[in-house]
């Protein structure tokens, strides 16, 4: 029997254009799903892809009338270990020097820019040949829409992976995406007087995935749900949440860790390769819990370790960083973020810092424990999924373990890590947890189980209705 054929739509996709942990997903997930079906992955051609490297080849043009101006776009493919991946070129949406915005603010035209993207998967799945699409985020929010207005047989799934982001923009501009007059009020896609396109794809999704299980019951409470907590419970009866997963490929594990971790202190400049190397690798970002930790660094410092801190994003954050660094010899501090060096810093961190406000999954985590180290966490969304608080440690348990604090303070965390620092100096017990972290499978490989059986539910249901 073929196989079934899908298309995964993402706005970034690793290795060709990343700001965050959803374009490792857009890859992972559909690596992982290969066996099954078919893949095809789309995403659009940004001025920062690297078309020689990846060799990317030009296809057949397309032309569309949106708002009666006529588009043209290019499609662009290239097969990446096994996978189709079709970029879209339009001037508009790609020939920028970023993904999204400034790093001061978004581009302006963001709602006709992956408006635009959105229309022209739409046009390629009305070509034919697939049997359901897979969006994520609110960047491929109107493409639900869109096939539900042309009366598509065409399944889709929805991916939620953060609700704080929605894609909200004026309603002056839905005209100008092709939106109806009919989805703007409160019970469609309007938000607080300007659409969303995250609440379009809620909206008019056959089903809706969030990337953790408790990511998918908190959004429904007032504290997660950013705004649109009434509006997901009307729809929580195709809501369900799905832990994602990491592709251990990509991340492979150091041979010797004692001496990998000794060079890496010393290319920190850290003269005691002897202390635990604790590392934080985020946006900075107040959703990330930068303002506690900005403030528990003093008090965490004065027990010895060694803190390596990397990211990017509000400059207020990053300012205040390299202010403490000075400060302290065992603080380090990179603006800036470097895949290499983070990679490196999870491969032999002792510890890993994620005092997250909320966190639908994080895959930070995930990866600090497939490499052993054990992860200092806010017991909130896929963060208490996945890490079981160490006082409560049992082995029996396909969880990570971990340092795992319940409110949201500078004290609490100041807590958790003087925990975490007596943990590791009971060397038996460290590595006994270390070993159980090591021993666990973070892969894709369960997640992409319950992604394959509800893809075959939702297509067999299109088929039967």
């Amino acid at each position: 029997m073929a196989k079934r054929r899908l298309l995964f739509a993402a706005s970034e996709v690793f290795p060709f254009a990343k700001t965050g942990g959803l374009a490792d997903v857009a890859m992972g997930l559909p690596k992982a799903l290969q066996a099954h079906f078919e893949v095809t992955i789309v995403l659009p051609l940004y001025a920062s892809v690297d078309r020689a490297h990846w060799h990317i080849q030009e296809g057949e043009s397309l032309h569309l009338r949106m708002n009666g101006l006529e588009r043209s776009f290019t499609w662009h493919s290239t097969i990446y270990e096994g996978i189709e991946v079709l970029f879209v070129h339009e001037a508009a949406l790609c020939d920028r020097p970023h993904l999204y915005g400034e790093p001061s603010h978004d581009y302006e035209d963001n709602a006709v820019r992956f408006g635009l993207f959105d229309h022209a998967i739409v046009a390629r799945l009305e070509q034919g040949g697939f049997d359901v699409v897979v969006c994520s985020d609110w960047q491929t929010g109107l493409v639900p829409l869109l096939l539900q207005e042309r009366a598509s047989s065409i399944p889709s799934l929805f991916m939620v992976h953060n609700l704080a982001y929605q894609g909200n923009f004026p309603l002056s501009q839905a005209h100008d995406v092709g939106i109806g007059a009919g989805y703007l009020n409160a019970d469609g896609i309007e938000f607080w007087g300007r659409m969303s396109y995250l609440k379009a794809g809620i909206l008019t999704a056959t089903h809706v995935v969030t990337v953790s299980q408790r990511y998918a019951q908190e959004i429904l409470t007032p504290h997660f749900g950013a705004g649109l907590e009434g509006f997901l419970a009307h729809h929580a009866h195709k809501i369900e949440g799905i832990q994602n997963g990491i592709d251990t490929v990509e991340y492979p594990r150091q041979s010797d860790k004692k001496s990998a971790k000794i060079e890496w202190m010393a290319r920190l400049g850290c003269k005691n390769p002897q202390l635990p190397l604790v590392v934080f690798i985020a946006r900075f970002a107040h959703q990330k819990g930068l303002d506690m930790l900005i403030e528990a660094l003093p008090r965490m410092l004065q027990t010895p370790c060694a803190i390596a801190i990397l990211g990017e994003g509000d400059m207020r954050y990053a300012q205040a960083l390299e202010a403490l660094a000075p400060q302290f010899p065992t603080l380090f501090v990179q603006v800036g973020f470097n895949e290499k060096l983070s990679r490196a810093l999870y491969s032999v961190a002792d510890f890993l810092l994620m005092p997250s406000l909320f966190e639908p999954c994080g895959l930070n985590q995930l990866i600090a424990m497939h490499h052993g180290a054990l992860p200092i966490v806010h017991g909130v969304g896929g963060l208490i999924d996945s890490v079981q608080e160490v006082t409560h440690f049992d082995a029996t348990l396909p969880k990570g373990v971990g340092v795992v604090f319940d409110t949201p303070t500078a004290d609490a965390l100041v807590a958790a890590h003087e925990r975490a620092m007596t943990l590791y100096n009971d060397r038996v017990f460290y590595e006994r947890l270390s070993m159980h972290n090591l021993s666990l499978d973070f892969s894709w490989k369960q997640s992409a189980k319950r992604y394959q059986k509800l893809l075959d539910r939702l297509i067999k249901e299109a088929h039967r209705g």
